[in-house]
């Protein structure tokens, strides 16, 4: 299985990839919901077990290619629409912060910060929040974020979809 046994920091990089490739507005091309769906299902596998590969993880090429993506899908195209693969790549970065806290800035050597980009901007504000909740608060919803990426994995639709609402709503 190559979520599971494969190099975490390539597998990252063709998920997040194939999200970019298979994102709207990217060149045009069709793209079967299965497999943006897919995807997703795999990107959320990798980051519930980002924390046992998570010293061989190469942080600071997973924060590029976060960074490529949202140059190429800025949050701002998609205020008031529905868009999972932008959703999804937030929840790992709010995962990386939770691994590295104030740290993370350390990693974004491959990252052009003096433009400052939009990835800049969401760690600074996903760091602002956790640093709020330094007495580890639950979600409003009491939800465990676990319990949300299990709902997520589910092969049930319906309970799929409760998990990404959830997700949505877990900020």
């Amino acid at each position: 299985n190559i979520l599971h046994n494969g190099n975490g920091n390539h597998v990252f990089t063709v998920l997040i990839r194939f999200l970019y490739e298979g994102a709207p507005l990217s060149g045009g091309r069709d793209v079967t919901a299965e497999f943006t769906d897919g995807v997703l299902r795999c990107l959320l596998e990798m980051a519930r077990k980002m924390q046992s590969f998570a010293p061989r993880l190469d942080i600071d090429m997973l924060l590029y290619d976060a960074h490529m993506f949202l140059v190429a899908h800025p949050p701002s195209k998609y205020r008031g629409r529905e868009f999972r693969p932008l959703r999804l790549l937030k929840t790992i970065l709010n995962e990386l912060v939770k691994l590295k806290g104030e740290g993370i800035r350390q990693h974004l050597t491959l990252v052009p910060v003096e433009s400052k980009p939009t990835l800049c901007s969401y760690l600074e504000l996903v760091l602002q929040q956790h640093a709020s909740k330094a007495g580890g608060a639950k979600p409003s919803g009491g939800e465990d974020i676990s319990a949300i990426f299990d709902k997520i994995g589910s092969r049930d639709k319906d309970v799929a979809k409760e998990g990404f609402k959830l997700l949505y709503l877990y900020q």
